[in-house]
């Protein structure tokens, strides 16, 4: 088991890689033109945004992580997060 800061630095370089892949999958799909650079930037930041709200959801709620309904509300607040987004984003 690591340190919280090893933890840390692991989950922000994952979330980076994660960012790059969705970034150049954008480009592919709008360069073969299946989608706008609009709708693959939203797509790439509700993810973005999923991901954030569902890991920091730990910090937020104070509670142990082995209850299956604080799991089922971090999901679950991650998917109205990020879906909120995606709806207030559009023009």
């Amino acid at each position: 088991m690591g340190s919280i800061v090893t933890t840390g630095l692991m989950g922000v370089v994952l979330v980076l890689i994660l960012i790059l892949f969705l970034n150049a999958l954008g480009n592919i799909l709008v360069k073969k033109e299946l989608v706008t650079r609009d709708a693959s930037r939203r797509g790439i930041i509700s993810i973005v945004l999923f991901a954030v709200i569902f890991y920091c959801a730990d910090f937020v709620l104070q509670m142990p992580p082995y209850d299956i309904n604080i799991e089922a509300i971090k999901f679950l607040s991650a998917v109205i997060g990020a879906g909120c987004y995606w709806i207030w984003s559009r023009r």
